[in-house]
């Protein structure tokens, strides 16, 4: 069967017949993995458990960046992580009152912990999807989640 260029919601069952490589980096950002607070692990490290509340990085919105090593800043699932912080602390390891986060004896900050580092899903040029895939509802996702047209190249099932 020959090569057909479809738009991705007439793809489905269909056999892929290019690769799809990643344009940029994915996540393209330090990424946050739950919602709580994003602090400097150093901090925690040197023994402090009390951060002045700074601000809320919300998803979709430009980074914030950290005052001051003994500030946190409320982030959601999915945005940005602040410049100056490398950890989250879940929302169930502190408290909060008047602005002023305390850290429960629970509590642990390491870095990296709840943070998705850029690029950790996959690089420039590195395949997502080889030719000869079969296409489902996943491939599909992938596809459209890359910065490519939003057509590809495939054939019918019967010339797989």
């Amino acid at each position: 069967m020959p090569v057909e260029r479809l738009a991705l919601r007439q793809c489905a069952g269909r056999i892929l017949r290019q690769s799809v490589l990643a344009e940029r980096d994915n996540p393209p950002f330090d990424r946050v993995c739950m919602d709580g607070v994003a602090i400097a692990s150093s901090a925690f490290g040197t023994g402090l458990r009390t951060f002045g509340l700074q601000g809320t990085q919300a998803a979709g919105a430009l980074p914030l960046s950290l005052a001051a090593p003994q500030g946190a800043i409320e982030v959601m699932t999915g945005a940005v992580m602040p410049f100056g912080t490398d950890c989250v602390i879940p929302l169930e390891e502190y408290d909060l009152a008047g602005g002023v986060l305390t850290m429960k004896a629970e509590a642990s900050a390491e870095p990296l912990r709840n943070v998705q580092k850029r690029g950790s899903d996959s690089q420039p040029g590195v395949p997502m999807l080889t030719s000869g895939m079969r296409l489902g509802a996943a491939e599909i996702a992938v596809v459209a989640s890359s910065v490519l047209p939003l057509s590809m190249s495939a054939a019918s099932p019967a010339s797989a």
